[in-house]
């Protein structure tokens, strides 16, 4: 996605592959993805891959930062890659992840210059931008840590166990339950009003 809008859509497959790999777009370059959720497990045999539940790759481009925004993975993110991400693999120069969250587990099989993280696994500001994850949640368990590795950028990741996760005072008020989330009863966690999981 390079500069464009990718709104209300999720995958429910297995998805793999060798580069970029996300469970609903592999590079998202300067454009937005929002309201989108994966539920299929996301992999990649490749140690150079970065993958993530729902974007593998996010940048800026030509100074437009990419967004990534009410987006939500609940599919096992593993493989052998160097960035492993619950929501997004690796956050480059200009990328920003908010109100997102992951409930699947999140690893990586590779040995060395990795990162692992239940929300993005690694998140790296350049020059010119920061990279801010605002108000982003990963189910305690899934990963050890929010984001696998830090940069300039902005980290505001935070673990719930799955009895808050079915509560909605667990998320602050930017969290719009009025029209963009609900709770699931069923599954013990948000959906998205304009793009419900399970119809």
């Amino acid at each position: 996605n390079n500069g464009g809008t990718i709104e209300n859509c999720h995958n429910t497959v297995a998805v793999s592959g060798s580069g970029y790999v996300g469970g609903v777009v592999g590079i998202n370059l300067g454009g937005t993805v929002e309201n989108c959720y994966n539920t299929g497990t996301v992999s990649s045999d490749n140690s150079a891959a970065d993958i993530g539940g729902v974007v593998g790759y996010l940048a800026e481009d030509k100074y437009i930062k990419g967004i990534v925004k009410n987006c939500y993975n609940a599919g096992t993110v593993n493989g052998s890659a160097r960035n492993v991400g619950g929501v997004v693999g690796y956050i480059n120069g200009g990328g920003t992840a908010t109100n997102c969250y992951n409930t699947g587990n999140v690893s990586s099989e590779s040995t060395e210059n990795h990162w692992v993280g239940g929300v993005v696994g690694l998140n790296k500001a350049n020059n010119l931008y920061e990279n801010y994850v605002i108000s982003c949640y990963y189910l305690k368990g899934t990963a050890d840590i929010g984001i696998g590795q830090q940069g300039e950028g902005y980290d505001a990741t935070k673990s719930l166990t799955a009895e808050d996760f079915a509560k909605e005072d667990s998320f602050p008020s930017d969290w719009d339950f009025a029209s963009t989330w609900e709770m699931s009863e069923l599954l013990g966690r948000p959906i998205l009003q304009s793009n419900r999981e399970g119809g």
